[in-house]
């Protein structure tokens, strides 16, 4: 019998907790990239007001978002829309309206995987643009609330949908009568889009 004499046996067992690679923790930061078509009303404030000259808009809404944990993501987001002036207005025939926002969402069921509704809030700056009149650009600074649902399609891709309430303070920044102009703009916007994880 031939043996090995001074050798232990090798005993085939798994490695340990030490010697196992450590698995890479679990990220909760998703950033996603979401374009949708947006829509755009301005609520009738006093008369005159933007909101009894600019009829509805139709534009485009690009977000960059970051999910900081189930709960919570963060956003920033680039809107414009061009409206069209109502037939009475003769002083411009249309404006283009553009803001730009940091939000923040919060998701009220954080655990559910077909649908997942959150409210939103942030603000930011609005710009509005005519073609025509004494006051032709007004900008100032803007606030938003709302809400919507993010629907999940696959890891990837997923459908985006919102309605924000978006007031602003314009004031003129040109002026040819040496007047100036500032109101309050109630601009109420729609979204739909998708939404891709980078």
């Amino acid at each position: 019998e031939h043996r090995h004499v001074g050798r232990r046996a090798t005993l085939h067992a798994p490695l340990s907790r030490i010697r196992r690679p450590l698995a890479p923790p679990r990220q909760l930061s998703r950033a996603s990239l979401t374009l949708g078509l947006a829509g755009a009303v301005v609520a009738d404030g006093d008369d005159p007001s933007l909101g009894t000259e600019l009829d509805g808009g139709l534009g485009m809404d690009l977000n960059l978002g970051v999910r900081l944990s189930p709960y919570a993501s963060i956003h920033v987001a680039w809107l414009t829309a061009v409206h069209d002036s109502m037939p009475e207005v003769d002083t411009f025939e249309r404006a283009v309206l553009t803001s730009f926002s940091f939000d923040i969402r919060a998701f009220l069921l954080p655990n559910a995987e077909a649908i997942e509704p959150f409210v939103q809030v942030g603000t930011g700056l609005t710009d509005m643009r005519r073609d025509g009149g004494p006051h032709r650009d007004l900008s100032g600074i803007s606030f938003l609330v709302g809400g919507g649902v993010h629907v999940p399609l696959n890891p990837s891709i997923a459908l985006t949908a919102f309605v924000l309430y978006r007031p602003a303070l314009l004031e003129a920044l040109h002026t040819e009568d040496g007047q100036s102009e500032s109101e309050l703009l109630h601009l109420f916007t729609g979204s739909l889009g998708m939404s891709l994880r980078l």
